[in-house]
Formats: structure tokens, C-alpha cells, sequence
């Protein structure tokens, strides 16, 4: 059974659910290696004994004064068993399957690493350090398959810009780049490294 938590006009409010039943669920920590430590991007699927399939995706969201939780609630109504749980990791290429998951339990679920997409089969990757952010700066490594234009952007989560650290010419192979982010507040954000031949976004967290 799960709560509710409201904020409106900086009004805040709490709803307790006393309503009780025997209806089954599970809750899935979910914990990045090779894409984000909080596998926000990733996709969920939870199968039942009886043939049913439920989905998310881990993802932070938007409100005043609000912050959704990384962890997913599942409620799986009268099921008596879990088939198996399927995730693909933000980034990655295929699904990894989990299995002897037990009912109304929460399970972490820690990414194997198998199944990432490598960027450097392409010759430009970008890789954030550290992640998560927790002073007012970063920095990000970035390799050109040739030399050109290269701009990185920081998003929010719906997609607007934010901030641009760079747009100018880089020489091919490896560069480094040192990014301040002032008074940017904490959340989860996206990084994009944009050359004339790809563009490349990874997730970072800053929890300063």
C-alpha cells in the first residue's frame, strides 16, 4: 500500500492509506554500473505466474518541492508468484533477466554490465567524473573521430537547455573539459556532446 504526498502553493500534505488487503506487490531498487548509479532511463518489466506483464521506467520527475522516488512500486493485485523481471538499462542494447524474485519484498537490482552500448566501437564517446556531482564542478572526457565543432549541453529532464560549457573546434581523439555548474539545483539532468557527425547524451546526477 503506498501513501500520498502533495504540495500546492507551498502547502504541504500527507494522505495516509489505512485501507488494507491481501493484494501482492514488490519494490525494485534498481542500481547502475556501467549507465548511472540511480538507473534513471531504465525500463522495468515484471512477469507473473498468471501470464501478466507490468512495466516503468525509472525516471525523477518534475514538481514544487517534489522529488519521485528512484525505487519502483509494483502492485501485482492477486499474484502468487513472479515469473521473472526483465531490465534494460538506460543505454544499453538488450534486456537482463532476473530471476527468484519474491513477493512483497523490496529487491535491489544490481546492473550486470553485459548489455552496454560501446560508444567507442564509433571512435567518440563521453564520460562524466564524477557522477554523481557533488561540488560546483565536473569534468568530462570527450574523444573526436576528426577534428571539428564540438558543443556539450547540460538539459533538464524534459529536454530544455540549461547551460552550454563548450561549442567551439577540437582536435580529434581525446580532450578533457572542466565544468562549473553555479547555482544549478540538485536533480537528476542530462549531458549531450554534439558534433556534426553524432550526438551523445548520458544521464548525471547533482547532489551537492
Amino acid at each position: 500500500m503506498l501513501d500520498l504526498a502533495l504540495s500546492d502553493n507551498n502547502n504541504f500534505k500527507i494522505y495516509r492509506n489505512f485501507y488494507k488487503n491481501s493484494n501482492s506487490w514488490i519494490e525494485l531498487d534498481l542500481v547502475g554500473k556501467e549507465c548511472n548509479k540511480f538507473a534513471i532511463g531504465a525500463r522495468v518489466k515484471v512477469y507473473t505466474d498468471e501470464g501478466k506483464m507490468y512495466s516503468q521506467e525509472v525516471t525523477v520527475g518534475h514538481g514544487r518541492n517534489m522529488q519521485k522516488p528512484y525505487r519502483l512500486h509494483f502492485g501485482l493485485g492477486n499474484s502468487k508468484k513472479i515469473d521473472r523481471v526483465e531490465v534494460l538499462w538506460y543505454h544499453a542494447t538488450s534486456w537482463e533477466v532476473f530471476n527468484n524474485i519474491e513477493l512483497n519484498k523490496i529487491t535491489k537490482l544490481t546492473q550486470i554490465g553485459t548489455s552496454v552500448a560501446n560508444d567507442l566501437q564509433s571512435g567518440e564517446f563521453l564520460e562524466i567524473y564524477p557522477d554523481p556531482v557533488e561540488a560546483n564542478n565536473f569534468s568530462i572526457e570527450f574523444a573526436l573521430n576528426k577534428s571539428g565543432v564540438a558543443q556539450v549541453l547540460l538539459y533538464d529532464m524534459k529536454g530544455m537547455i540549461i547551460q552550454e560549457f563548450t561549442n567551439q573546434y577540437y582536435a580529434s581523439g581525446a580532450n578533457y573539459l572542466n565544468c562549473e555548474i553555479g547555482n544549478i539545483a540538485n536533480g537528476a539532468y542530462f549531458i549531450g556532446l554534439i558534433t556534426p557527425d553524432k550526438r551523445i547524451v548520458k544521464p548525471i546526477i547533482i547532489a551537492r
